[in-house]
């Protein structure tokens, strides 16, 4: 490469990376990008964070996962959720932690994970983002069956005082299982067939490295992210235990929304850039 196309390439390499960060930065400061759900924000900063290091690299990922890890101290410290303002006022210290050192590994998870599957062929990539694809649904299958059996009634939580005997009694919980398990079988069964289908494999088998990369890097955000809170609590002396339940609530509720959105949105982002090219 010549010294003219190595300077055009380093101003691409640049520009790029400049718009990434300025879009996570609008994203991380506006509603777009942090919905707020009361007690915790939902995310898509991992998106352009992941574009970014499929396509630049993860070096360049590092610094547009620093951006994002900035943006979220940012917001912690001035619009704190309900479950970050009791560190917040415990220990700023922690809060940029616990904001930054997760979204730092995005980018790395993602660059090694999407590194290690473009090695593989074709179809073992795409056996890969099955078994990932099957593993979401199947999480999402059941995150749903729950939601609408609590929102019909059929499934309460114990109240003061209550006893499980109560709750087996008022839910009739081996029912409620047998029949969680036999449509998720069902379900599974089917998925499955599909998975396995030749026109299944040929659709995503070029997209299959970046959409399994998008799905583990943004899983290690959720992870991370709030794996550190519930540690921080602990040290802090929080009660953590009222939180618990929340906390994991939106592990699932919000990490898995994420990670789906960013395994559908990153693959085709990422192949369109792609096809820019310096002339």
């Amino acid at each position: 490469m010549s010294q003219h196309q190595k300077r055009k390439q380093n101003l691409v390499t640049f520009t790029t990376l400049s718009v990434l960060a300025a879009l996570i930065i609008l994203l991380g400061l506006t509603p777009l990008g942090l919905i707020p759900l009361g007690f915790i924000y939902v995310t898509i900063l991992c998106v352009p964070v992941i574009v970014g290091t499929l396509y630049l690299g993860g070096e360049n990922g590092v610094i547009l996962g620093l951006c994002f890890g900035l943006v979220s101290l940012y917001t912690a410290i001035t619009k704190p959720s309900g479950l970050v303002a009791p560190l917040v006022q415990a220990s700023p210290l922690l809060v940029a932690l616990m904001c930054i050192v997760p979204r730092l590994c995005v980018p790395l998870v993602a660059w090694y994970v999407y590194r290690w599957l473009e090695r593989k062929s074709e179809d073992q990539s795409a056996d890969s983002a099955a078994l990932v694809f099957g593993t979401l649904l199947a999480a999402l299958t059941g995150l749903i069956i729950v939601v609408m059996l609590f929102l019909s009634g059929a499934l309460k939580l114990p109240e003061d005082g209550e006893t499980f005997g109560f709750v087996w009694e008022k839910n009739q919980i081996m029912l409620l299982v047998g029949c969680m398990v036999l449509l998720a079988a069902l379900i599974g069964a089917l998925v499955a067939s599909f998975l396995s289908s030749n026109a299944f494999k040929n659709t995503i088998a070029a997209h299959a490295p970046a959409a399994v990369a998008a799905v583990c890097g943004s899983l290690t955000n959720t992870v991370l992210y709030l794996g550190s809170m519930l540690l921080f609590y602990v040290m802090c002396g929080i009660d953590a235990a009222g939180v618990l339940a929340l906390i994991g609530g939106t592990g699932l509720i919000a990490g898995l929304s994420e990670a789906v959105v960013a395994a559908i949105l990153v693959p085709p982002i990422v192949t369109a850039v792609k096809k820019i090219r310096i002339r």
